[in-house]
């Protein structure tokens, strides 16, 4: 930030970063970007980081602009079959995993007479365990 640059380039920030690490830097990149008015250009091959980080994405497929736009338009509006395809079955993919694993989760748990009760605050997970009667 010596330089007061006004651009900041990104090429695959958080490719090899765990979760929780990945979570942190979001947090710092967007941070960042704020604090020193950087107009931040992030390459990613990540859908979630993409829709996530940004405030304007732009999908580029065979050398052409597929679709820019706010994320909300990307999930609501994919322009075509590829950004559907490329984006929403990669997000609804990871969704479903995620809701596979709770659900197994809540199973093992049900059986085991224990509850997990997870609340989210600002990023920060939560959980507490409760054991039926408490």
């Amino acid at each position: 930030m010596v330089m007061k640059p006004k651009i900041l380039l990104l090429d695959e920030p958080l490719s090899a970063l765990d979760g929780v690490i990945k979570e942190s830097i979001k947090d710092r990149i967007k941070t960042i970007a704020k604090e020193y008015h950087l107009t931040t250009i992030i390459v990613t091959h990540d859908p979630e980081e993409a829709l996530t980080l940004s405030d304007r994405v732009l999908i580029v497929h065979e050398g052409k602009i597929a679709q820019f736009g706010h994320p909300e338009e990307i999930i609501h509006k994919p322009s075509d079959t590829f950004v559907e395809k490329f984006i929403l079955n990669q997000l609804k993919i990871k969704r479903n995993n995620i809701y596979t694993l709770f659900e197994e989760n809540q199973t093992k748990q049900k059986k085991s007479g224990q509850s997990s009760i997870i609340e989210y605050k600002k990023g920060e997970k939560n959980e507490k365990e409760k054991k039926p009667g408490n």
